[in-house]
């Protein structure tokens, strides 16, 4: 590919690299992003046979002479290829949609529906009913699921991002794709319009989408300049002037775009914005103006932005990897920016990509990073990881509804996990050896002699979907469930405990 990510040739040398001659692009997809793809496979037993991906998948017969598409109606952005040197014809080919496999050269082929792999960057819970789950995907749009953790919908769009639910009517949903293009349901997501006028300007490709906490109807997002709807997206509204500069770079890369946003919860005129080149700017007169509060913070992509619950400070978190310092990606302000301080030093020095302050229980905050979610019961000062199997993934992004004490988070790679938060501030996590119950494996009838700790049992499967619930009992008869592995979560009004059992018959 070029500089500009257009495909710039095929070329092929027959003497070890000291010659080379151009071959055909005829029939090749030529698009601006063959950086995203661009690779060139050769059968193993057979030099002439060559296939390349793109957005679409091709293979030549003739050493590059002539080419013709195969997996036809697979998933676009074809990434990885693989033959199979004792069977000639028997192909797997890897795109955005996961694997297709194929026996007859990709004339006929198959997608493998076993792969739970989705790459979520966002989740959204329904305020009404907490097992309605939205999220939006890479190349795969915006899906949603009612509670079923292995049937998921997709509902509109390519590369989805931002899910927003009408608190007042659940089937009015707004949806943003990618660079900032907005969409609305009336009818529960069977069907959407556009609801772009009025924006302008250049939008980063995770566009910020955020609902005023004070009043639902009134939206916020931001490409160069801050825009308001107050009606759902019928019209857009420029509520600030121009405040970036963006950058059209090779390739189709734009920078100089807000990345993040959040209005307060406690002043409802306080407006905070990060930007794609390591700014935060905050308003204090709704919009209309604002400030360069950046001062002392690393020049890092801001990959959120968030008010404190219960004063006017900031949170903001931050991208970034192997910069040759070890800093925090997470930092708090008091004072408008004046002071930034360090808020996640115990944390690995890995990319902070969302946070989330508990609306119930001060100090505590919840950070999603590259290797999985962590919580702090003290505003920063201690850190532990959350969640019992939760897998050492990418976490995009965090969410959590009013109404529930359910966590929500979007993984890239391995769908969205939930987890049920402590009504209290105490949350102990325990290790699998833990003596609370036994036996363990378990048949169906397990003991719990400490029963006397704990006023609440319930029993979730590995999706989070509550499967059980028990009062306060010595004895506990599981036999009912299916065969697999469970957590148990037993909790008094201080402590939470999550303790992984399996069943089987």
């Amino acid at each position: 590919a070029d500089a500009r990510g257009n495909l710039q040739g095929i070329y092929r040398s027959g003497d070890g690299g000291d010659n080379w001659s151009s071959k055909s692009l005829v029939n090749i997809n030529n698009v601006p992003f063959t950086w995203w793809f661009g690779r060139i496979y050769v059968h193993p037993n057979n030099p002439d046979k060559v296939f390349v991906t793109g957005l679409n998948m091709f293979a030549s017969d003739d050493g590059g002479d002539s080419w013709q598409r195969i997996f036809y109606d697979a998933h676009i952005d074809h990434h990885a290829f693989y033959t199979h040197p004792a069977v000639p014809d028997f192909y797997i080919d890897g795109h955005d949609g996961g694997i297709d496999i194929s026996y007859d050269g990709g004339l006929t082929h198959y997608n493998v529906k076993a792969l739970e792999n989705i790459q979520f960057y966002t989740c959204t819970a329904e305020p009404s009913n907490p097992d309605v789950i939205y999220g939006g995907t890479q190349d795969n749009g915006i899906l949603s699921t009612r509670g079923e953790a292995d049937q998921w919908n997709y509902l509109w769009g390519g590369d989805g991002f931002s899910v927003l639910v009408d608190p007042h009517d659940n089937n009015r949903i707004m949806v943003q794709v990618a660079r900032g293009h907005v969409a609305v349901s009336s009818d529960g997501g069977l069907s959407f319009e556009d609801r772009v006028s009025g924006l302008e300007g250049f939008f980063n490709w995770n566009a910020p989408l955020v609902p005023d906490p004070a009043n639902p109807d009134r939206i916020y997002t931001a490409s160069q300049s801050l825009y308001v709807t107050e009606n759902w997206g019928v019209e857009w509204s420029a509520l600030s002037p121009q405040i970036l500069q963006p950058n059209v770079g090779e390739g189709g890369v734009v920078t100089g775009t807000f990345s993040a946003l959040d209005i307060s919860s406690v002043d409802e005129q306080s407006i905070c914005l990060g930007t794609d080149h390591g700014k935060v700017w905050l308003s204090r007169d709704g919009g209309s103006s604002f400030m360069d509060i950046t001062h002392n913070l690393p020049q890092r992509w801001v990959t959120s932005v968030k008010f404190d619950k219960w004063s006017t400070g900031i949170y903001v978190t931050l991208s970034g990897f192997r910069f040759g310092e070890m800093t925090s990606h997470v930092f708090y302000s008091d004072n408008e920016g004046i002071n930034w301080l360090p808020v996640a030093e115990e944390l690995p020095d890995i990319p902070v990509n969302d946070i989330l302050v508990d609306d119930l229980l001060e100090d505590h905050l919840y950070v999603a990073t590259d290797v999985g979610v962590f919580y702090s019961p003290d505003r920063g000062q201690s850190w532990n990881k959350i969640g019992i199997d939760m897998p050492v993934v990418p976490v995009c992004d965090l969410d959590k509804t009013k109404e529930s004490r359910l966590l929500y988070a979007a993984t890239y790679g391995k769908g969205i996990y939930r987890y049920e938060l402590p009504m209290t501030t105490s949350l102990d996590i325990l290790t699998e050896a833990s003596p609370y119950i036994y036996p363990n494996p378990t048949s169906g009838v397990v003991y719990l002699p400490d029963h006397n700790k704990f006023n609440s049992i319930i029993v979730y499967d590995m999706q989070g979907l509550r499967k059980a619930s028990f009062a306060s009992s010595p004895i506990l008869n599981l036999a009912q469930l299916n065969q697999g592995v469970y957590i148990l979560q037993l909790s008094d009004k201080e402590t939470v405990v999550n303790q992984k059992i399996m069943i089987y018959h």
